[in-house]
């Protein structure tokens, strides 16, 4: 191994000041990623937005890429798919419901809209061209607090700086501002659709974690 800045070459004797060089390089690495942490929760903390790409319903402020505006094609998608919950319709429902009227899923809208992230979703094939939505899609929509007007950040964060594995945070950890946008849905139908999701949900059968799943 050769580092010319530092001086270090491994097939040379004089090395001595290596091990201690590669400490205080590994502390800088953890002091950096600690003040980068900081400076994000102290963004999310002042309600700006801060994720890579916006919320299915909502597109950045071209004159404030920390705050968020009502896209009205997918906002009317939203409103159908929250229409059609207080309905007591399930996901599955919804989802088939969509399709049968060829609105196409969220990741085929950004792309479609220009969003070069998501060209993998537009292909020749009539069927992925469409865009299948599929039940957890539509859940997640459904349990987003975003569409009632407020920020939630730091539902993901990176567990060490040195795996830069991603974890998710639980919702009672994450940062959530009030009325940082304008809503889509009214608090009032955000809470009707949680209580109908939540009398869904089945009950864990064990208390004890599935080793095996």
């Amino acid at each position: 191994y050769v580092a010319i800045t530092d001086n270090v070459d491994t097939l040379s004797n004089n090395n001595d000041i290596a091990p201690f060089k590669n400490i205080l390089n590994d502390m800088y690495a953890k002091d950096l990623s600690r003040k980068i942490k900081i400076a994000k929760r102290q963004r999310a903390m002042n309600g700006y937005f801060i994720a890579s790409q916006a919320p299915y319903g909502y597109k950045q402020d071209p004159t404030n890429k920390n705050k968020l505006i009502i896209d009205p094609e997918a906002a009317q998608v939203v409103r159908k798919i929250f229409e059609m919950a207080l309905d007591k319709k399930g996901s599955t429902i919804i989802a088939n419901t969509l399709m049968a009227e060829n609105i196409v899923n969220p990741a085929t809208y950004k792309s479609i809209n220009g969003d070069t992230r998501f060209d993998r979703y537009i292909k020749d094939d009539t069927f992925k061209r469409s865009g299948v939505w599929i039940p957890a899609t539509i859940n997640a929509i459904l349990k987003d607090r975003v569409y009632v007007g407020d920020m939630v950040n730091r539902k993901y964060e990176i567990e060490n700086y040195k795996t830069k594995k991603v974890v998710k945070v639980p919702i009672d950890q994450r940062i959530i501002v009030c009325g940082t946008h304008e809503a889509i849905i009214s608090h009032e139908e955000f809470d009707e659709v949680q209580k109908i999701l939540e009398s869904r949900s089945t009950k864990k059968v064990h208390d004890s974690e599935n080793y095996f799943k």
